[in-house]
C-alpha cells in the first residue's frame, strides 16, 4: 500500500498494539464476568472477605474497561487521524499502572494469607506484602509521571526506574508466591487418592497461574526496556490486571466439584477452610416432626384391627421390631419397608 501524506510509514507497530490491548482486554472482561458469575451462583455462603475481594476486584476490572473503551473511542474515533491523540496517554495513567497496581496488591495479598494459614510463618507474609507494597507505590509513581509527560514517544526514556520497579516487584512477588505454595502443599500428607487428586491439583493450578502472572509482567518489563520506539509493551501492560484478577477466579472456582468428571475429590480443609462460612448437613428423609397415617397388611390367620394414628419419624433412621401381639406374634413387616407404624391388636 501507498503511504499516505502525514502518516508515518510504521503506523502499524504504533496503532496496531493498541487495537490489539484494547480488544484483547475486552476478551479477558468476558471471561472474568463468566467467572464472577459462575462464582456467585456456587459459593453464596463464602466470608464476606473473600466476597469482598472478588467483587472489589470485578469493579475495578470493570472500571478499568469503562476507561479502555473512552480511551478507544477519542483515539479511533473523535480524534482519528490525529498523530498527537495516538501518541498521547489519555487517562491510561490511571487504568494502566494505578489500577494494575491495586489490582495485583490485593491478589498478592490474598495469596500471601493462603501462605499464612498453610506455613503459619509471618516472616513470609511479611516479605511478600513488602513486595507487593512496593510494586504498588512504584505503580502510583508511574501513573503520575504518564500523566505528566502525556506522551508515549518518550515515556519509556523518562519513567524507566519507576515502571521497571514496579514490574520487577510484580514478578517476583508472583514467583514466590508459587514457589512457597508449591512447597508446602508437597509436604502435605496426602493419604488417600482423593487428597492426592487435590494436592496435585492445587500445585498444577498454582504453578500456572503464579506463573501466567509472573510471564506477563516480565515481558511487560522486557519490553519495556528493550523496544522504546514503538508501545509494544502496552499489551501486555494492559493485560496484567486482568490476568491476576481471571487467575484469582481460577482459584476460588477451583473448588467446584462436577459429579462424575476426571479426578473428583472433594477440597481439603487445611487449604481452603477460611473461605467458607458454611458447613456441611446431611439432612434427614423425612421432616422434623413430619406426621403420616398408613395402614397394615393383615396377616393369615390373624384378625388386625388397625388404627390409623400419626406417627412421629425419628431425626435419625432407626430399625425397629414393633410387636402385634404379646405373645405368638414376633415380627410383620408393612408393604412398604421405608414406613413403620404402631397397631393395636384386638382378638377376634
Amino acid at each position: 500500500m501507498a503511504p499516505v501524506n502525514g502518516i508515518p510509514p510504521d503506523i502499524a507497530k504504533i496503532a496496531g498494539p493498541i487495537i490489539i490491548t484494547f480488544m484483547l482486554g475486552s476478551i479477558l472482561y468476558g471471561v472474568q464476568m463468566l467467572q464472577v458469575y459462575i462464582y456467585y451462583l456456587s459459593f453464596p455462603k463464602d466470608r464476606v472477605f473473600v466476597k469482598c475481594l472478588v467483587y472489589t476486584v470485578f469493579l475495578l476490572d470493570t472500571l478499568q474497561t469503562a476507561l479502555f473503551f473512552r480511551d478507544a473511542f477519542t483515539i479511533f474515533g473523535a480524534s482519528f487521524g490525529d498523530l498527537a491523540s495516538l501518541k498521547a496517554a489519555h487517562l491510561s495513567g490511571f487504568s494502566v499502572p494505578i489500577l494494575t497496581g491495586l489490582v495485583s496488591l490485593m491478589v498478592q495479598s490474598f495469596y500471601a494469607h493462603q501462605i499464612r494459614m498453610l506455613s503459619r510463618s509471618n516472616i513470609l507474609v511479611v516479605i511478600i506484602v513488602a513486595i507487593a507494597l512496593i510494586q504498588f507505590g512504584a505503580s502510583i509513581w508511574t501513573g503520575y509521571l504518564v500523566f505528566v509527560i502525556n506522551n508515549l514517544s518518550n515515556l519509556q526514556q523518562r519513567s524507566f526506574i519507576q515502571c521497571s520497579v514496579w514490574l520487577a516487584g510484580s514478578a517476583l512477588c508472583d514467583t514466590i508466591i508459587a514457589i512457597v505454595m508449591t512447597i508446602y502443599l508437597l509436604r502435605a500428607n496426602a493419604q488417600t487418592k482423593s487428597t492426592q487428586l487435590l494436592v496435585a491439583r492445587l500445585i498444577r493450578l498454582v504453578i500456572e497461574t503464579g506463573t501466567a502472572t509472573a510471564a506477563v509482567a516480565v515481558i511487560d518489563c522486557v519490553l519495556y526496556i528493550v523496544v522504546q520506539r514503538y508501545p509494544f509493551h502496552m499489551l501486555p501492560s494492559r493485560i496484567l490486571a486482568k490476568t491476576y484478577a481471571n487467575t484469582l477466579m481460577v482459584i476460588l472456582n477451583s473448588r467446584m466439584r462436577i459429579t462424575g468428571g476426571r479426578g473428583e475429590s472433594r477440597p481439603h480443609p487445611a487449604i481452603i477452610q477460611d473461605w467458607s462460612a458454611s458447613s456441611i448437613r446431611f439432612a434427614s428423609t423425612f421432616p422434623r416432626n413430619a406426621t403420616a397415617n398408613v395402614s397394615v397388611v393383615e396377616p393369615a390367620g390373624v384378625n388386625l384391627k388397625v388404627i390409623s394414628s400419626p406417627v412421629e419419624y425419628p431425626r435419625q433412621a432407626e430399625q425397629r421390631i414393633i410387636p402385634l401381639t404379646e405373645s405368638d406374634i414376633n415380627r410383620t413387616q408393612s408393604t412398604d419397608e421405608s414406613e413403620s407404624t404402631a397397631v393395636k391388636v384386638h382378638p377376634a
